[in-house]
């Protein structure tokens, strides 16, 4: 039993010195690691022990100095372990050492999930996995639309790559005569979208582009790349190389500025039978010619002021001429004058006659009038269709007819009388109608009264009836229109007892007079009872109101029936001018009765007044009042959102127009006038335009870069088509609305599939990863070739059955080598040009210059021209034989090897050299060179020596300036570079908890020696909005902080706190009688909560027991 104890003591006493052995040795190996201290202020972050040399400074056997990772060398308990992590989901967990201290836990993602958050996880001495409380997690990879474009700007995308997976970036550039201002930075976030480029490229402001005295210009704006076009006002005109000057990219405007000058062209040619008019009365700079009545106008009626002479040629005023009828009528013509011409003038008289076997269909006499044109009409010739003659009435009787007679010739007529009358009665055959189409016979009167003295015994129809009273009697006066009506006179004169008187008997005025001829602008008296006008009645003339007579006033009716001549003429009264209207001008030739003027104002003044024109009145005054002309005014019109106001006239502000601003279109009047002090109609509106929905003319889907549900497409809205499985896309598969309310590209077409057989390839190419059973390619898909060794990869495209491109071509390269020419690389590609030196003492022909290589051959080989390194000394010039022994020996002396400075040199953005260009020099010496702004030498050192062997010690190039410092830091962020030199770019991240402003992956590039953009980004905090209240239920905060307890601590959820910081916990509980679905707390995780989804408090559901009743 004794022995057992001791035994027992002895192995624990042998495991207590080899604990204390390995735990010093372990303290020994730590303190070797001067790279575990403890970092500052990591105690507001976790919990860290005591600090620690070695074990000695720990208290307690069941302790050890170690390194807690931030909490430096730290006295950690043995045996610690932290508790097992949560399994991500779509990943896993790779532990290092299980959940032991020190553990590295690694985080990995399914394929085609991507890890969000810090990679690794440490087992720290609190237990707990740092070095934070993210917890990392795997989110599914994801991939971003074609960046947007930016007005006026390019990126750098290379155009073989078509997927922009998440955290590539793109870089904007302004194009030339653009200034950028803003983020030039844009890249693929995690969720599918692109952050937000700040970047506006604005034209370059050239300013004013001068005053142009005597006139104006057109457009409002002075910036790349608008033209401003010049114009001269009335009267003047433009002197210049250019009507129009364009702000050019470099902020200069092209051209010079052109002036007006007065235009002068003297007095107008006159025409003969023509006058000269002016249209318009503000400007002498145009004219035009009328003729006078008769006379047509040949040649250009308007005449301008170019170059101070009136062009084109003036016209001529030629007569009128009607045409010769002759070519129409099939007669023959007797014309009034002696005409042999056939050309008659305005005036002349024809008549027409035909044939005997023909009769005569229209006018027989026709004028030519003053529009050239004949009136009547030509008449024709046709053949004859007689009548048949009428019956007559009963009363009736023909004159001068044969009883054999039973028709009428065509164009003749027959007389006949009615009754006892003497009057005859015409009727008339045309073509075979009787004209009149019905014959009448009135009965005349037969009178007779032993009251009244008749002026006849028998008076026919409608004929007035005159008489007298016999003995001494006199007619009433309503007995003075008594007329014989078809038999019966129309009253029965009634005669009344007078004394006995003699009176003149009506018979001697059986002689009547037409009605006396008319007087322009003048009246007779004449009284409206009084139509017959019997021998020796005299009429009086008298001028109109307003007009002025002379001559003669009296006109009789003469024995023979006709009038005697009144000289009289009236002429209208003259009222004078009716004055000047400054700043306008009146239209009108004549000032005498009744003629009116109008008045009208230049352009920017308006009329005021009662009445815009004036007439010469009947007593010799204008009407009314002057009116004058006033400057126009309306005040500064409206402004219009989204649109911008022009004059298109600048001689005048009495009209605006108004434009909308791309993508936007007008929608009302488009001008506004200055009317009554006021714009009017009311001012337009600029609506946005917008594209028609695609998806009417396509028969796929169609997928939108924006949330749109309307299926009204703005300005820059981009869709993407695509198609079912069995069909495949015909045309583009991405489409952008333009500006002008079109898409960019055709709506495509969804189409049956038409595969490709593949074709032959060139003998020295070969297809990329083709299996040997393939025999077709799939419509829509391609296939990659290569030529020979090249490693350029070509494609051929499969487009619904053919091949594109249609021929497939490969071109060999070329592989060079020459012992006397030294190559600037060993292969060249087809077409490329080749640049070479000749090594030794030998210089290139100029003519090698442009050496290409074609197919696999060069254009032209390389010629070097060898120098002679062995020369004669002059001396020996002279030698000659004298009787067999040379008179002097030859003497040769050797020329150093020397270098070239090679024709290639100034391509290399070299700006000087100490030595010109295809110069030698020798070996031991160099030349220097210099470089343009901005770049640097190839070789830290810009001087070329002459090596021994004839070869340059390097080849003089300059190259883009490289940055001499890191680039800047920024707070809360790191900076992420391999490189200073051009074009190397450095990246920054934020710290976890912190986001870049406006979402950009920032980056600087190094551009000729400085890190540009200048203005760099900003890392800001990332907040979790409130997540909202829990119906039926309560949140907790958790907070972990050290200083307050070395445990973490739940604290109520204040609802009214807006935002949550990066890392806080919240945990849910639900009120007694419900229960919780969903997870039972959140985690604020850059910006989101994890996981997403949102808990709920239900009801909590007792199932009934099952209860069983015994009697």
């Amino acid at each position: 039993m004794r022995t057992e104890i001791i035994d027992t003591t002895y192995y624990l006493l042998q495991f207590l010195l080899l604990w204390e052995c390995i735990s010093l040795s372990q303290a020994y190996w730590i303190r070797d690691l001067s790279y575990c201290p403890r970092k500052r202020d990591v105690t507001r972050q976790r919990r860290c022990f005591k600090s620690c040399f070695d074990d000695s400074d720990c208290r307690g056997r069941y302790r050890s100095c170690l390194c807690d990772y931030d909490c430096g060398m730290s006295c950690i308990k043995r045996g610690v372990s932290c508790p097992f992590l949560t399994l991500p989901e779509n990943g896993k967990i790779i532990y290092s050492n299980e959940n032991k201290f020190g553990s590295r836990a690694t985080y990995e993602c399914d394929p085609g999930f991507v890890l969000e958050g810090s990679k690794h996880r440490n087992c720290q001495g609190d237990m707990w996995w740092g070095p934070t409380d993210s917890v990392p997690y795997c989110t599914k990879e994801v991939f971003c639309n074609r960046p947007p474009d930016i007005n006026n700007a390019v990126n750098d995308i290379p155009s073989t790559i078509t997927t922009f997976h998440a955290s590539y970036s793109v870089t904007y550039t302004c194009l030339t005569g653009y200034i950028g201002n803003g983020t030039t930075k844009s890249e693929c976030t995690f969720l599918g979208q692109w952050t937000f480029a700040t970047l506006k490229c604005t034209p370059i402001d050239c300013g004013s582009p001068g005053i142009l005295r005597n006139g104006f210009l057109s457009g409002e704006r002075f910036d790349y790349p608008n033209i401003i076009a010049f114009f001269c006002n009335d009267g003047f005109e433009l002197i210049g190389e250019s009507t129009t000057r364009a702000c050019q990219e470099n902020g200069l405007w092209s051209g010079a500025m052109p002036l007006c000058r007065k235009k002068t062209c003297g007095s107008p040619p006159t025409v003969s039978y023509g006058e000269i008019i002016q249209p318009d009365r503000t400007t002498n700079e145009t004219i035009q010619y009328i003729c006078q009545d008769g006379y047509q106008l040949q040649g250009s009626a308007v005449l301008k002021c170019i170059s101070y002479q009136w062009q084109p040629t003036p016209p001529i005023c030629k007569p009128i001429i009607c045409e010769d009828p002759q070519k129409i009528f099939n007669g023959y013509i007797k014309s009034s004058s002696n005409n042999t011409s056939l050309q008659y003038s305005i005036g002349s008289k024809l008549k027409f006659h035909c044939p005997s076997n023909l009769t005569l269909s229209g006018s027989h006499i026709s004028k030519c009038q003053i529009n050239g044109s004949w009136s009547p009409k030509i008449p024709k010739c046709k053949e004859p269709i007689p009548c048949s003659i009428p019956s007559l009435p009963s009363n009736a009787r023909y004159l001068n007819l044969h009883s054999l007679n039973q028709q009428i010739n065509d164009g003749h007529h027959l007389e006949y009388i009615c009754g006892n009358s003497r009057r005859r009665h015409r009727i008339h055959c045309r073509r075979g109608k009787i004209l009149p189409k019905i014959l009448k016979c009135f009965n005349g009167c037969r009178v007779k009264n032993e009251h009244v003295i008749y002026s006849k015994t028998f008076y026919r129809h409608k004929e007035q009836v005159h008489f007298t009273c016999n003995n001494n009697s006199l007619p009433l006066l309503n007995n003075e229109t008594i007329h014989c009506i078809n038999g019966t006179l129309s009253k029965q004169p009634v005669c009344h007892q007078i004394p006995i008187m003699c009176t003149v008997p009506h018979t001697l005025f059986l002689l009547f007079c037409n009605r006396p001829p008319d007087i322009n602008n003048a009246v007779n008296d004449i009284p409206s009872t009084i139509t017959t006008f019997h021998a020796s009645y005299s009429v009086t003339y008298t001028c109109l109101t307003g007009y002025i007579g002379n001559g003669t006033t009296r006109s009789e009716c003469t024995f023979l029936g006709q009038w005697t001549f009144a000289t009289l003429k009236c002429t209208p009264i003259d009222c004078g001018s009716p004055g000047i209207l400054r700043n306008g001008f009146l239209s009108g030739e004549r000032f005498d009765y009744p003629n009116i003027i109008a008045f009208f104002c230049n352009d920017g003044f308006e009329l005021i007044g009662e009445s815009t024109t004036r007439a010469c009145q009947e007593n010799g005054l204008w009407s009314g009042a002057m009116p004058f002309c006033r400057k126009k005014t309306c005040g500064s019109p409206s402004t219009v959102s989204y649109g911008e106001i022009i004059q298109p006239d600048r001689t005048t502000n009495e009209t605006i127009q108004y434009i909308c601003q791309d993508g936007y279109q007008l929608q009302g009047s488009a001008v506004l006038k200055c009317i009554s002090y006021q714009w009017q109609p009311a001012p337009p509106i600029c609506k946005p335009i917008i594209c028609e929905d695609p998806q009417k003319l396509f028969n796929g889907y169609i997928k939108s870069s924006s949330n749109n549900t309307s299926l009204q497409y703005s300005i820059g809205s981009k869709v993407k088509f695509h198609c079912p499985s069995n069909l495949t896309l015909s045309g583009s598969h991405i489409s952008k609305c333009q500006i002008n309310g079109s898409w960019s590209s055709k709506i495509p077409k969804c189409k049956e599939p038409i595969s490709c057989s593949i074709p032959s390839l060139p003998s020295n190419a070969r297809y990329l990863n083709l299996h040997s059973s393939n025999q077709q390619i799939n419509d829509g898909h391609h296939l990659e070739y290569i030529c020979g060794n090249s490693r350029r990869r070509h494609r051929i495209h499969c487009r619904r059955g053919k091949i594109l491109p249609k021929i497939l071509k490969c071109f060999n390269g070329c592989r060079v080598k020459n012992e006397h020419v030294i190559y600037s690389k060993t292969f060249y590609r087809h077409k490329e040009q080749v640049h070479f030196t000749c090594n030794n003492n030998s210089l290139p022909l100029l003519n090698n210059e442009t050496i290409h290589c074609i197919n696999g051959t060069l254009s032209k080989q390389p010629v070097c021209h060898q120098i002679p390194i062995i020369l004669p000394l002059l001396n020996n010039e002279t030698i000659h034989c004298i009787n067999g022994t040379l008179s002097k020996q030859p003497v040769c002396h050797q020329i150093p090897i020397m270098c070239t400075v090679p024709h290639t040199l100034f391509l290399r953005n070299i700006v000087n050299t100490t030595i010109p260009s295809g110069t030698l020099f020798e070996i031991g010496t160099s030349f220097s060179y210099t470089c343009i702004q901005d770049h640097q030498p190839i070789n830290s050192s810009a001087i070329v020596e002459c090596l021994e062997n004839g070869k340059l010690s390097h080849h003089a190039q300059c190259i883009p300036s490289s940055c001499k410092e890191h680039p800047p830091t920024i707070p809360n962020g790191r900076t992420i570079f391999r490189s200073t030199a051009h074009d190397s770019q450095a990246r920054y991240r934020c710290f976890p908890g912190y986001k870049l402003e406006y979402n950009n992956l920032a980056k600087l590039t190094c551009q000729y020696g400085s890190w540009l953009p200048k203005e760099l980004p900003r890392c800001l905090p990332v907040f979790c909005a409130n997540p909202g209240p829990l119906l039926h239920g309560q949140i907790y905060v958790v907070l972990k902080d050290e200083r307050i307890s070395p445990v973490p601590i739940r604290r109520e959820f204040r609802s009214y706190i807006p935002n949550v910081h990066h890392g806080r916990t919240i945990e849910f509980e639900c009120d007694l009688g419900y229960v919780l679905h969903g997870p039972t707390g959140l985690t604020c995780n850059h910006g989101q909560w994890m996981p997403a989804e949102r808990p709920r408090c239900i009801i909590e559901n007792h199932v009934q027991p099952n209860i069983i009743f015994t009697g």
